[in-house]
């Protein structure tokens, strides 16, 4: 398995299109969240400055005491350091291993995730021995284009019971609310990943608070 972890209840998620100048801004304003939440950074930039970006989020995160996740880019992730993780999609994760770069991130100590949407990516992803499996998306979303239907909470379940209980199980997709959070927590998930709950919220630290007591 990869880099054991204790993973918190909430990942706020930061797009692609909210650059790194724009993380200062987003991580003061949940400052306040325990100071373990995860906040997975998403981004999908393929230029010369990938590492510079990656540094500067680490260093925002730093301070904050936030743990960094890096979206795809696996050997920036790995040359820039000090990132807690990284997430793969089923594309990107074929991708790594064809190129030979799977035993890098497996000697390099990070957190490992890897996105599922079908039976077929549970068993591969389960194959390869994660840090955490995410399914989605689980309600319907307008953040990202997908091509699968929204899961729902039976699937959840099913999720859950498919697999081992050591490895976290992250729901993602629609969860714009505590009341959906509480739903996929009692359904099996151990974690949300969440970005409209949180960026969207007129009040960023009761909506965080609302968020942590529906998970628990």
């Amino acid at each position: 398995m990869m880099a054991d972890l204790s993973l918190d209840h909430i990942h706020c998620l930061v797009l692609s299109i909210i650059l790194c100048h724009a993380l200062q801004s987003f991580h003061a304003a949940t400052a306040f969240a325990a100071p373990q939440n995860d906040t997975r950074t998403k981004i999908s930039i393929i230029d010369a400055t990938i590492l510079d970006r990656i540094q500067r989020a680490q260093a925002s995160c730093n301070a904050r005491g936030v743990h960094l996740w890096i979206n795809d880019h696996w050997k920036a992730a790995i040359e820039a350091g000090g990132c807690f993780g990284i997430h793969l999609g089923q594309e990107d994760l074929a991708a790594c291993i064809d190129a030979g770069d799977f035993e890098l991130i497996r000697s390099s100590g990070l957190a490992f995730g890897i996105s599922t949407h079908s039976y077929s990516e549970l068993a591969a992803a389960l194959g390869v021995k994660p840090s955490y499996i995410s399914l989605g998306p689980v309600f319907k979303t307008s953040s990202k284009d997908v091509n699968f239907d929204p899961q729902g909470l039976e699937t959840v379940r099913q999720w859950r019971s498919l697999m081992p209980p050591d490895i976290p199980l992250v729901a993602i997709g629609g969860i714009g609310n505590a009341q959906l959070a509480k739903s996929v927590r009692e359904a099996g998930a151990d974690c949300v990943a969440v970005i409209g709950a949180v960026t969207g919220a007129e009040d960023v630290d009761k909506a965080v608070d609302a968020l942590n007591k529906a998970m628990s």
